[in-house]
Order: structure tokens, then C-alpha cells, then sequence
């Protein structure tokens, strides 16, 4: 890796840790708490036979969904409207950059939650009566990160059409201007 990419690395993870975790600890969280709680208590699956039946598969899903709108926002972002446009909100460019870096980081965290969770590692860890409440804190935090990453994904879709609409405002302005 050379020296620039790892300062770019180093201020993703500043900006993460300084303001880019509070996206994440917002008004929604209430509501991805309340419905983790309740899959946790609801679903009637073991963790594993969860994770092998449909959440990986849902999670595959929801990353390539994300890494392609991912695609067209970065194409979006490298465009002259959209450089002026993020030239006037706080953080510029880099903000919009890192913000889809963490809807992807969150859909990387659910993959490997819910990957363990199919290697079997939940259930034979913490088998039986004695384990019950720590079992079910892990499901219910499995289910949290699941349910904050549909939301992610969502943001990468709405993002990526929000560029896409101030993309074309910014160039009507312009065409405005110099008419």
C-alpha cells in the first residue's frame, strides 16, 4: 500500500471515529432496537439454521445491491457538478465519499456477523440453559446490525438518486447563468 493511499485510510477511520459513527446512533436506532428485539424473541430458528436459510443469502443480496449504486455514486461524485455542489456543504467531497464507505462498512460487519453465525460458532458456543441470555443478547444484536444494514443499503440507493438530482440541477443553473 503506498504512503498516500494509507493517509486516505487514516482519515476515513478519524472521520468515522471523530462524526461518521453518529450516522449510525440516530432517531432510527430506537426503531432497529425495537425490531431486533422482537425477531430475537419471534423467530423460532436457531441462529445458524437462520443464517444458512435466508439471511446470508438476503445479505449477498443487499451487497450487491449497494456496491452497485455504490458504482454509480462514485461516478457521480468524480462529475464537475457534483464537485461544486459538495463544495458548499461541510466536509466536501471526502463527507459523501466516507458516508458510502460506512453503508458499506455496515453491510461488511452484518456478512461477518451472520457468517459466523453460519459456521455454526453461535450455537455450539453457547449451547443450553446456562447460556440462554447471552444467546439471545447475540441474536438480537445479530438482527440489529441486519436491520441497520437494510437501512444502509436504502441510503445507498436514495443517496445515489439525490446526487443524481442535484447533479441535474446544478447543470440547469449553469445553463441558466450563461444564458
Amino acid at each position: 500500500m503506498k504512503k498516500s493511499e494509507e493517509m486516505e485510510m487514516v482519515k476515513y477511520w478519524k472521520w468515522f471515529f471523530r462524526n461518521g459513527y453518529k450516522r449510525f446512533y440516530d432517531k432510527w436506532l430506537l426503531f432497529h432496537v425495537l425490531v431486533s428485539f422482537l425477531l430475537a424473541g419471534v423467530v423460532p430458528l436457531s441462529l445458524y439454521e437462520a443464517s444458512k436459510g435466508l439471511l446470508l443469502p438476503t445479505v449477498g443480496i443487499l451487497i450487491g445491491l449497494s456496491f452497485a449504486w455504490s458504482g454509480n455514486a462514485l461516478a457521480l461524485l468524480s462529475t464537475d457538478e457534483i464537485q461544486e455542489f459538495t463544495g458548499y456543504h461541510d466536509g466536501g467531497i471526502a463527507e459523501y465519499a466516507y458516508v458510502l464507505l460506512s453503508s458499506i462498512l455496515s453491510l461488511i460487519v452484518t456478512l461477518v456477523g451472520w457468517g459466523l453465525a453460519g459456521l455454526d460458532i453461535f450455537d455450539s458456543v453457547w449451547p443450553g440453559d446456562s447460556c440462554v441470555l447471552t444467546y439471545y443478547f447475540i441474536k438480537v444484536f445479530l438482527y440489529l446490525i441486519l436491520s441497520v444494514s437494510i437501512r444502509e443499503c436504502w441510503s445507498v440507493v436514495m443517496g445515489t438518486q439525490m446526487l443524481l438530482l442535484a447533479k441535474v440541477e446544478v447543470a440547469r443553473r449553469k445553463k441558466e447563468k450563461n444564458s
